[in-house]
């Protein structure tokens, strides 16, 4: 380090990276430099209090801090993810020295361009519209949402603010417990708001993007996928899975996972060679009210829907806007079809037609409106505004809309 001495006038005496040492350091905001055994600046960081942020480094995880993530992605081995405990003893092996600033992202950004530490690699990867989310126990809840959120408080990490960086039509693929679980389609623009599952006590506030789910029927274990060194993304350098939320997947790998995969991709989702086309289903509430049944409907439920019209038309994976008429007219539900129409008994709640077969079609529920957005709100959109089930409501049961 002896060449960046000028750079570092004003900083503490380099001391050993223990507990003992970050007790010392003034909790207020400043800058600290940590260099490895053989002297080398290895990573530089900024912090609002410099002695909370050294012991995240020591004692945290792989998600509150980046220096322990790194440092354990260099000690991972194939079949053994480095410790928490492991990667505190590399680097008590360190040095580290600190100096207080008024503006530490800026004396952080001259000492990054000046010693290039090889642990602040470029963590906020180029965008290539594709995008590796790890859910976990999350999973369903967020299926259910039709979302992806990340907290946005304690340690600003990127893999939860890439959260930020999705756009409408990104893609999406949804890992847990060692599978490829369902294909996304980022449906929406990131929008800043509160946990809207889990404990309702203290909500996180955070970062949640849109996502229209499709599950895989057949799940793609880890070890399928195609080889992999670590530069795809989400991946350390023997394969494994990196830990956090939220990773950019290399465009070259996308496409080699699009193509190993392509008979597993669902119908309609993004990664499909099929058409895909979008409807909105009417229902009468005279006949059957959409509001009442759809306590039984919930997400990644199945049920079906009369078809009157266009059932040449309609395929898997095509998108459906459930909408209810009558006072209450507005859109409740959005769905998905889940094959072509077939004839079935009519339904009881069509007298006219009891004894009778009739086409219909199976649909998988993917979320509920909440709250619905009513027929004011339609009128009033500079697109919406345009729906056939506005100027010709009684055009039907099945209508068609563009995407």
């Amino acid at each position: 380090m002896s060449s960046s001495q000028p750079l570092l006038f004003g900083f503490t005496d380099p001391v050993g990276f223990t507990l003992e040492a970050a007790a010392v350091a003034p909790s207020a905001p400043g800058v600290h430099v940590v260099a490895d055994s053989g002297d080398a600046t290895v990573y530089v960081g900024q912090t609002g209090n410099l002695r909370e942020r050294l012991r995240q480094h020591l004692q945290g995880d792989r998600e509150a801090s980046v220096l322990h993530q790194q440092v354990g992605e260099l000690l991972d081995t194939e079949g053994h993810t480095a410790s928490a405990r492991e990667v505190s003893d590399w680097l008590n092996q360190c040095t580290v020295r600190w100096r207080l600033a008024d503006d530490p992202r800026a004396l952080k950004a001259e000492l990054m361009t000046a010693l290039a530490p090889r642990f602040n690699r470029a963590m906020e990867l180029p965008r290539t519209g594709v995008w590796w989310v790890n859910q976990g126990v999350f999973y369903d809840d967020e299926r259910r949402a039709g979302i992806v959120f990340a907290n946005s408080g304690g340690p600003q990490v990127n893999h939860h603010l890439n959260v930020r960086r999705m756009r409408p039509g990104d893609v999406v693929l949804h890992y847990r417990r060692g599978e490829l679980v369902a294909l996304g389609e980022v449906v929406a623009d990131p929008t800043g708001t509160q946990r809207p599952y889990g404990p309702t006590a203290e909500p996180d506030d955070g970062w949640l993007t849109r996502i229209e789910y499709f599950p895989l029927s057949v799940p793609v274990p880890l070890v399928q996928l195609p080889e992999r060194d670590g530069d795809e993304g989400p991946f350390g350098k023997n394969g494994t899975v990196k830990q956090g939320y939220l990773f950019p997947v290399e465009q070259g790998y996308a496409e080699a996972l699009k193509d190993a995969f392509a008979d597993r991709w669902p119908p309609g989702s993004p990664w499909s060679d099929t058409e895909r086309r979008f409807w909105i289903f009417q229902s009468n509430p005279k006949q059957w009210d959409l509001t009442e049944h759809l306590p039984d409907m919930p997400p990644g439920s199945l049920d079906d829907w009369i078809v009157t019209r266009h059932r040449a038309d309609m395929h898997p994976g095509d998108g459906v806007v459930l909408w209810q008429a009558g006072a209450s007219a507005g859109v409740y539900a959005l769905a998905r079809l889940a094959g072509v129409p077939h004839l079935q008994p009519a339904a009881e709640y069509r007298p006219d037609s009891v004894g009778e077969q009739e086409y219909k079609v199976d649909l998988v529920v993917e979320r509920h409106v909440l709250p619905p957005i009513m027929r004011a709100e339609v009128q009033a959109h500079p697109v919406l505004s345009g729906l056939e089930v506005l100027s010709r409501p009684w055009g039907g049961t099945n209508l068609v809309m563009t995407r």
